[in-house]
């Protein structure tokens, strides 16, 4: 059983950070970790995140998604990832823009300790104005799969005269 739990706290337009963690449990073995991500949007169509994870299988990486080249785009996420990621795991990430309210992302995850493999695809929808849906499948040593919705509230202060 796999529990995930994250907050996204908007800093500025273009910047976003997201705090999260999850709790794994597998019979009488657990593990868990916290997470922390820095989104820098650099276009709107082209984004850059940077990770770094404390915990059982603690991990520095980075991502980068863009959609407007993607044989070039996956040369630069290839080579944020192999770079930046500490030597214990190595991640590979491709991202898709499938319609203009859908985008899909598959991963290759090999850890250089045991060998284990894991793959990953997720795909978002977006429902409506301030609704998005997410569905993630993950394949390996972990198997999960987790279905979530996220809704934005916009903050309207009214002052009183």
């Amino acid at each position: 059983m796999a529990m995930l739990s994250q907050v996204e706290l908007p800093v500025s337009k273009q910047n976003t950070v997201v705090v999260g963690g999850n709790l794994i449990v597998n019979g009488s073995a657990g593990s868990g970790a916290a997470t922390t991500v820095l989104r820098h949007q650099l276009s709107p169509v082209s984004s850059i995140e940077f990770m770094a994870t404390a915990g059982l299988r603690s991990v520095i990486g980075g991502q980068m998604f863009s959609v407007r080249t993607p044989s070039h785009n996956l040369f630069h996420i290839l080579l944020i990832l192999v770079y930046i990621t500490n030597c214990n795991f190595v991640k590979i990430v491709y991202f898709s823009q499938i319609s203009p309210h859908s985008t899909a992302t598959s991963g290759l995850a090999v850890s250089l300790r045991d060998g284990s493999i894991n793959l990953s695809n997720a795909w978002t929808r977006q429902l409506s104005d301030n609704t998005v849906g997410n569905i993630q499948l993950v394949l390996g040593d972990e198997s999960s799969i987790s279905v979530d919705g996220k809704r934005r509230m916009k903050n309207v202060l009214q002052l009183e005269k």
